[in-house]
């Protein structure tokens, strides 16, 4: 299984448990941190509890990010407005996670604590995941509709926790300098005429990102010494292109691990693999052009694989590893298969093809789910550049990707009013059209 929580932790939370005398249910990854928003998954009806800026508040049920609703934000005055609530100690540190969309117009999601712009999303109305630690500089935390006069945003399943640093401390940080704080570029190295960097204006969080200057592919910067040859390792981050490049992380031998886009938006990576060729780490274009690529909160980390797990996995071969499709039924025009090409981890993923005789197809897993209660998927899914990804449970919706051929992270909440659940498209294509997906985890939630 590819889920990653310490196991170390679930003994310390037990033995803490019983010195105090009270009975622990089975641990959440969602209960290790205090929730300081109230109505942080916009479940709750109205906006109650919302401080209004510039904006009218609503919650409105199209296509929520998880559960039957996400907050509505639409600008009433001037060119930006929020919802917020006075949570904050100015100068503390927070993690910040969520997810937000733009109006596909011209205004766009951001976040801020009173002053400068925190995160800043993209006006696209697909769902966009954001995961920063800042020190407030304000009371408020404000989810902001930023750009136009009647412009709107959209916000769902936002978590602020305060930040006491264990979220980074959990595993061994491999890398060195991953947050890119460290002043100056000691720790990498250019690579193949690449041309290095410090950035202090393109920065997903903290005060500083690694600038990477490119002219062709496998150009750009590594670092050495990270992962022993033969060893199986985590990697997360961020990274974005330039309009132009497309930035990629590379293993020791200079094989992809994972490959961006040229958008200028901050893309999420995570990769699991095992080293080969030398020990280092490269950041890297995957274009053949003059660019600059951006890296941001890089971690790598050792994989312990299913030691490090305390959720409980509703999925059957959520992880596409297990030979054949034994555990996928055809569900509404669709044929489920395995493919051996470009999957997210491990040696395979599922593809889902449309055979196009009705506008959605979709491949079916066992009935594992109660109605009733919630459920969280998380995972992976990507196009073939023509189909949505979507993954539900008939009428609930889990999660709606886009038609980028590049994995895209799934991470959505429910409600079930049904058992099954359903990973497809309900976009028409071809009879040879089709959507991926792997390492799907499916559990439990409060």
């Amino acid at each position: 299984m590819k889920k990653f929580i310490i196991f170390f932790l679930v003994i310390v939370i037990v033995l803490v448990g019983v010195q105090m005398g009270f009975a622990l249910s089975a641990p959440q990854t969602t209960l290790m941190e205090k929730q300081l928003l109230a109505d942080g998954d916009m479940e709750k009806a109205g906006v109650t509890g919302w401080i209004n800026g510039n904006s009218t508040l609503t919650k409105v049920t199209n296509e929520p990010k998880g559960g039957k609703q996400s907050i509505h934000i639409l600008v009433t005055a001037s060119t930006v407005g929020y919802a917020g609530q006075t949570i904050l100690t100015t100068g503390k540190k927070y993690h910040i996670t969520g997810w937000a969309r733009g109006d596909g117009a011209s205004t766009h999601p951001a976040i801020t604590t009173a002053g400068a712009v925190k995160w800043s999303g993209t006006n696209s109305t697909s769902w966009q995941h954001f995961d920063i630690t800042v020190a407030a500089d304000g009371t408020v935390a404000r989810l902001y509709a930023y750009g136009a006069l009647s412009g709107t945003s959209d916000f769902d399943d936002v978590l602020v926790t305060e930040y006491t640093g264990s979220a980074q401390t959990q595993e061994k940080q491999l890398l060195k300098d991953g947050d890119m704080e460290t002043s100056g570029t000691a720790n990498y190295a250019a690579y193949a005429g690449g041309i290095i960097s410090k950035t202090t204006s393109v920065v997903r969080s903290g005060k500083q990102a690694y600038e990477v200057q490119a002219d062709y592919h496998n150009r750009g910067s590594f670092q050495n010494n990270v992962v022993a040859v033969g060893k199986k390792v985590r990697i997360t981050g961020y990274a974005r292109g330039d309009g132009t490049i497309v930035p990629r992380v590379s293993n020791g031998a200079l094989t992809a691990i994972w490959t961006g886009t040229s958008a200028t938006s901050w893309q999420y990576f995570d990769a699991i693999f095992t080293q080969a060729g030398t020990t280092a780490i490269y950041f890297v274009s995957g274009t053949d052009a003059v660019g600059t690529i951006y890296f941001d909160d890089v971690m790598v980390t050792e994989y312990k694989g299913g030691e490090q797990t305390i959720e409980k996995q509703l999925l059957v071969d959520g992880d596409m590893e297990t030979s054949g499709t034994g555990s996928w039924t055809n569900y509404s025009n669709a044929i489920p298969t395995k493919t051996t090409v470009n999957q997210k981890s491990g040696r395979q993923a599922l593809r889902v093809t449309y055979l196009g005789s009705v506008s959605s197809g979709f491949a079916r897993n066992a009935n594992n789910l109660t109605v009733g209660k919630r459920f969280r998927a998380t995972g992976w899914a990507r196009s073939d550049g023509t189909l949505v990804p979507r993954i539900l449970t008939q009428s609930n919706i889990f999660w709606i990707g886009t038609n980028s051929t590049s994995w895209q992270r799934v991470d959505g909440i429910i409600s079930a009013t049904q058992a099954g659940i359903l990973l497809g498209s309900a976009t028409a294509g071809t009879s040879t059209s089709y959507v991926e997906f792997d390492d799907i985890m499916i559990t439990e939630v409060p």
